[in-house]
Order: structure tokens, then C-alpha cells, then sequence
């Protein structure tokens, strides 16, 4: 089974929404939209205007890159947070997770952990290449974080919840919360790195078996040339404004699903047995490929 060789831009959260399919090869547009060309247009300014808003702050970030920083060293220790550095080395704006104990920590959420709350900087957590098997949570306290990892073939982090276990609170988790990784935080960016959840792909009609690789709950959030692969339920855009660039999204029923407001620039995979897309807020039809 081979990739796409269009990209599909989804633009949501609009009265109308508009689908956008934009061929590789041939500078030419194709306008989906159930309003018309005047509809297509309004929206696309609208989506001009949204873009600038949502990703100025990226654009800061982006030009801090190649300040670089003296030490990888994140913050001087603080006992009431997990996995912090003792007391002693230097704050920087760069924690390094390696698998192999050659950085800072070797799982993902020990460096997420080490980040005081309401850090008001961007802190980039690179991820060295490896399968990072955990459940990560970025809190809504911890905005301004990076994960940069070493390629999406390289690096990613898998779990293997399903909707129908139980939580910390005695009920079932649901689609929501069995997300690999669960961010909460804004302002988060993602860039080379591939989000799984390895559980089974769930038969025709079974419950509580579906399982997201990856949910997005905090505003203005970006991610670029990342991998998401899920049976079922990959990708929770649960809400607010999210960027995705040169993504891949793998899946079958609500492969992508939720209430954000987001714009899609990916290829994205359809497992061959089921065609279907939930979103929420209103329903976004996307060009159904079946590869």
C-alpha cells in the first residue's frame, strides 16, 4: 500500500467549510465547496488572516533556532518536580532525552516533568532516535515546549491504551483519553518525530476497542513532517487552532476527530477497510482514497 501522491488541505472551523486538493505536479487548484466560488474566496481570505494569527509566535521561534545554547542542562533542580537536574547546573532553553542514557533522561515525560510550570520561554525537548514506549501528558501549565525528534522514521513514542480500559478513576478511559501522548499545553510544536498507538486494529463493530496515537488540547499548536498511526480514532484534534505541515495520518474509522479548529497540509492514509472521518464541530468531508 503506497502513499498519496496528492496533499489535501482541510481548512475547519469556518460556517462553510472549504476543501482544497492541491496536485504536486501541475500548479492548479481545485476549489470543493458547497457555496460557490464567492464562498471559496471569503474563505480563503478568512484562512490568510487565521494563519498569520495563529502562527506568529512560530515564526519568533523559528528564527531563535540557530541562537543556540550553551548547555543542555533545562533548569536548576526543584525537589517537587520529578527527574529535575540537582542543584547546580546551568538553566538552559534545550532538555536531550536519549534511550541510551546519553542525555538528560531517557524518557520523554521525565524531561516534560522537569519543566517548571507557567515557564513563560520556549524550552525545545530534542528526542533522540529510539521508540519511546510510554504515555506522555503535557499539562496545560507547561506551555512553549518543543518536541524535536531525530526523523519520524527514527524517533516516536507508542502506547497501547483503547478506549475500554480503565483509568486512575475506575471508568473507562474512552477515545479521548487513550491517546498516546495528550497535550494540553498551548503554544506546543512537534516537528520530525511519529506518535503510535500499537494496539490491534479493532474489528467491524466492536466498542470500546479504538485507540488515538495523539491528542491535541491546547491553542495554537504546529506540527511539521510528524507521523500519527492508530488503528482507530488516530488523531484527536480535540480543540483549539492547530497547524499541520507535511504530516502523514494513519487510520480507518474517525481517523481524525474532534472540535479544533485546524488546518491540514498532509498526506494521510485510509485503511482500506472503512472510509469514514468524524469531526465534531461540523462535518469536513475529505476526499476519500482508498491505497
Amino acid at each position: 500500500m503506497g502513499r498519496s501522491g496528492q496533499s489535501w488541505t482541510c481548512t475547519t472551523g469556518f460556517s462553510r467549510p472549504t476543501m482544497v486538493a492541491m496536485e504536486t505536479r501541475r500548479p492548479r487548484w481545485r476549489r470543493f465547496s458547497s457555496g460557490g466560488s464567492r464562498c471559496t474566496f471569503r474563505a480563503m481570505a478568512v484562512l490568510m488572516i487565521f494563519s498569520f494569527c495563529i502562527f506568529s509566535q512560530v515564526c519568533v521561534a523559528e528564527r531563535q533556532r540557530g541562537e543556540g545554547f550553551p548547555s543542555r542542562r533545562l533548569l536548576q533542580g526543584d525537589p517537587s518536580v520529578g527527574e529535575a537536574p540537582p542543584v547546580g547546573y546551568a538553566i538552559s532553553h534545550q532538555i536531550v532525552v536519549d534511550a541510551n542514557g546519553l542525555g538528560d533522561f531517557t524518557t520523554v515525560q521525565g524531561a516534560v516533568d522537569a519543566v517548571p510550570a507557567g515557564n513563560p520561554q520556549k524550552i525545545v525537548i530534542r528526542i533522540n532516535a529510539g521508540d519511546y514506549v510510554e504515555k506522555v501528558k503535557v499539562p496545560s501549565t507547561l506551555p512553549f515546549l518543543t518536541f524535536q525528534g531525530a526523523g519520524a522514521s527514527s524517533t516516536s513514542i507508542s502506547w497501547n491504551s483503547i478506549a475500554g480500559d480503565t483509568g486512575p478513576d475506575g471508568k473507562a478511559l474512552g477515545s479521548y483519553n487513550s491517546a498516546s501522548v495528550m497535550v494540553f499545553a498551548p503554544n506546543f510544536v512537534a516537528r520530525d518525530i511519529a506518535f503510535k498507538n500499537t494496539a490491534e486494529v479493532p474489528p467491524p463493530g466492536a466498542t470500546g476497542r479504538q485507540g488515538a496515537a495523539f491528542r491535541i488540547a491546547g491553542d495554537k499548536a504546529a506540527f511539521y513532517n510528524c507521523e500519527f498511526y492508530g488503528g482507530q480514532d488516530t488523531l484527536c484534534d480535540d480543540t483549539g487552532r492547530h497547524y499541520f505541515k507535511n504530516c502523514y495520518i494513519q487510520g480507518s474509522i474517525d481517523f481524525v476527530f474532534g472540535n479544533g479548529q485546524s488546518m491540514y497540509m498532509v498526506e494521510y492514509f485510509l485503511h482500506p477497510l472503512f472510509n469514514l472521518v468524524h469531526q465534531s464541530r461540523r462535518t469536513c468531508h475529505f476526499p476519500v482514497r482508498n491505497l
